[in-house]
């Protein structure tokens, strides 16, 4: 099995001339300080944008719930409301006492003669 290798290869001509390797044209060297800086920043940067990811989604969740509440606080005062109304007319007139048929009224009556004519002496 063939070994690999890491870093730029060199062509044929360059082994058999036993050329240097040559750099990439457009590799620019960098500090490691300075590459480590860069990407604690990245890292940084990183982790800002998925707390302002969460923060976006508890902003919204809070407006949802702000909807919700000023919706049922206007229930509850239409409710209030329609109370207040109930409250504030006059009691209604009591229904007047049903009359005795007359029969009643009149078998009474003798029934209450009848008993003082009986306890007279």
């Amino acid at each position: 099995m063939p070994r690999l290798r890491r870093g730029p290869v060199r062509t044929t001509e360059q082994r058999v001339r036993k050329e240097p390797l040559q750099q990439p044209t457009d590799a620019v060297l960098v500090p490691l300080d300075e590459w480590s800086r860069l990407l604690r920043q990245l890292g940084n940067l990183h982790d800002a944008g998925q707390q302002m990811a969460e923060a976006r989604e508890r902003a919204a969740r809070a407006e949802t719930e702000s909807e919700f509440l000023k919706e049922r606080m206007r229930d509850l005062r239409e409710q209030l409301t329609a109370a207040k109304e109930i409250v504030d007319q006059p009691p209604p007139e009591p229904e007047p006492m049903p009359a005795f048929p007359e029969w009643i009224t009149r078998r009474w009556l003798e029934r209450r003669k009848l008993k003082r004519r009986s306890s007279r002496p």
